[in-house]
């Protein structure tokens, strides 16, 4: 037990951790805001799992954490409604619901690799990060770099 790691493979761990959404609840969602989020939030996903895939693989393994919500699983709730004056915004939904999916498909398609996909799903929380995240990208000519904000961790 008090022997070093002798492990010399390195790990290789990713936490997509995208997420944003409108301050447009269904109808009166725009076509530019539904691209954005599904955009962000799931094909950000996607893209940071397939560049990190191929390492993974290499390197005999790793594990990928995608960070979904529990609106991919139920409706939002009334309290939500009552403080905000709006539903959230179906893009929300519709792209945290395919982060389920895709952790779904890749985690059995990881098996085979040594690589464990899992998701996280946190409850309704109330923060100003939505407004916060508008004002930079609105005031800033370098917004793409938060248009995927992702975490990997090699070591």
């Amino acid at each position: 037990m008090n022997r070093p790691c002798q492990n010399t493979v390195p790990s290789i761990i990713l936490f997509n951790n995208a997420g944003t959404g409108t301050g447009e609840d269904f109808p009166n969602e725009e076509d530019e805001g539904w691209e954005r989020v599904v955009g962000v939030n799931l094909s950000g996903t996607f893209y940071m799992s397939r560049a990190v895939w191929p390492h993974m693989v290499g390197a005999g393994g790793g594990a990928s954490v995608n960070n979904s919500s529990i609106a991919a699983v139920i409706g939002f709730s009334k309290n939500l409604y009552d403080l905000t004056d709006r539903a959230p915004s179906s893009s929300y939904y519709v792209s945290k619901a395919g982060v389920d999916a895709f952790t779904r498909y890749t985690a059995s398609m990881g098996q085979q690799h040594d690589i464990r996909v899992n998701c996280v799903g946190p409850g309704q929380i109330l923060t100003p990060m939505e407004q916060v995240v508008e004002n930079i990208i609105a005031s800033s000519q370098s917004s793409i770099c938060l248009r995927y904000l992702t975490v990997l961790v090699i070591r």
